[in-house]
């Protein structure tokens, strides 16, 4: 799953770039009319085209895994709760806390929200974070104001990320 995560967030800056290159082509090819400018627009429409598909499998495959997982785990947890309210004594039940109504509801709305809390958090904070530090990474290698206002903007993508994931 991390790896996935990884895979997933190493996409975006990449998609960016490529974005960038096909519209810088297109730019170009309307002021010079050759065949090599026209040769160089489709190649990176094909690696733009690629790297959407690339992005929608491996995206897919990631949400799909984490989905599968988080339900495991849910899965898990209710039969481990249910175990152990199997075995309480029968005393046990008689606080108005414990009442039949209440441990169900229990099984079936809190621990639902563990799965999301757990998996869908984990791997939104993972993609932002691992995106970050290759966006800034290729920023770098292009153009080092591009990745001084990228690391000046940090604080802000992460305060966003964890109010995201809180929601």
């Amino acid at each position: 799953m991390p790896v996935l995560a990884a895979l997933s967030s190493a996409c975006w800056p990449i998609l960016g770039l490529l974005l960038s290159k096909v519209q810088f082509t297109i730019i170009e090819l309307s002021y010079l009319k050759n065949d090599e400018t026209r040769h160089e627009r489709n190649a990176w429409f094909l690696a733009f085209l690629l790297c959407c598909f690339v992005i929608g499998s491996i995206v897919g495959s990631e949400k799909l895994i984490f989905g599968f997982s988080g339900e495991n785990l849910t899965a898990n947890v209710r039969k481990l709760l249910f175990r152990g309210i199997l075995f309480k004594q029968v005393s046990w039940f008689d606080d108005e806390q414990k009442a039949p109504g209440v441990l169900t509801t229990m099984l079936s709305e809190e621990v639902s929200t563990l799965n999301g809390m757990t998996t869908e958090t984990l791997s939104t904070v993972m993609e932002a974070i691992l995106g970050l530090i290759i966006g800034v990474l290729l920023a770098c290698y292009f153009s080092w104001p591009i990745a001084l206002m990228t690391l000046a903007s940090f604080p802000i993508m992460i305060i966003g990320v964890i109010g995201m994931s809180k929601l």
